[in-house]
């Protein structure tokens, strides 16, 4: 991709609302039923030349993949048995759109027990209770999805170049925010934060690098939501050997 889409922040907040709410419910469905990972990487969303997906699903009896499509504008739901059903994505209150989802659920004889609360928000209130009417346009919903593809891409080739544990390029539905991590096992950072003792930096890094490994460098570099402004959230740390 040689050139990025034009993302007016008036014209795209009121979608942009919608999908922060619609994939953490999405979202929270795959935390729901996926084995815990490391940095919380098993809750995360993954971009596809579609939209959006979870990935693999692992449930009791079935698995299951939940995607956004922002080229036709609906959400699938996929059963290792065979089954699926389809949401269109339109303008509507979130808790329709939970409602919706959940049953679709069920519908599919999938569990629909997950928190009910949205993360990382101000004063959150139950998905079922926020009945506002909830905007979508498919213009803003395929811009964003443009530059979120073009955001993966810059990602994946910065990735390429670091020898050390990395993660996969994915969004956090929580603050609405494309990351990678990566960590060196051989370095640390001066962290202007509080520490972290030593025994949750091993359960993060596992057992191989567990006798030198220090919090990790969270690289976050654009923020689409914000009006693609591509910024490091902190300046370069001085790094030295860890003890």
């Amino acid at each position: 991709m040689t050139t990025w889409p034009d993302i007016p922040y008036a014209r795209w907040r009121p979608t942009g609302a919608s999908l922060h709410m619609w994939s953490q419910i999405v979202g929270k469905f795959r935390l729901a039923l996926t084995p815990w990972m490391n940095h919380s990487w098993h809750a995360v969303l993954y971009l596809t030349p579609r939209g959006l997906t979870t990935s693999t699903i692992p449930g009791a009896d079935a698995q299951y993949e939940v995607r956004f499509d922002f080229i036709d504008h609906h959400l699938t739901i996929d059963v290792s048995n065979g089954q699926s059903a389809i949401l269109p994505l339109e303008p509507m209150p979130v808790a329709d759109f939970n409602k919706a989802f959940r049953a679709a659920l069920k519908g599919l004889g999938a569990p629909t027990k997950f928190d009910a609360l949205p993360n990382e928000v101000p004063a959150p209130k139950a998905f079922r209770e926020q009945g506002e009417p909830g905007a979508y346009d498919p213009e803003a919903a395929r811009d964003f999805h443009l530059a979120a593809l073009a955001i993966d891409t810059v990602f994946k080739r910065f990735r390429t170049g670091f020898l050390g544990k990395s993660s996969p390029s994915h969004l956090f539905w929580g603050s609405r925010r494309p990351s990678i991590r990566a960590a060196s096992p051989r370095y640390q950072t001066t962290s202007r934060a509080r520490p972290i003792p030593t025994k949750y930096r091993r359960r993060a890094f596992g057992r191989g690098a567990a006798a030198s490994m220090s919090p990790a460098s969270t690289l976050m570099l654009i923020r689409p939501l914000m009006g693609l402004r591509t910024q490091m959230l902190s300046p370069p740390l001085p790094i030295g050997p860890t003890p």
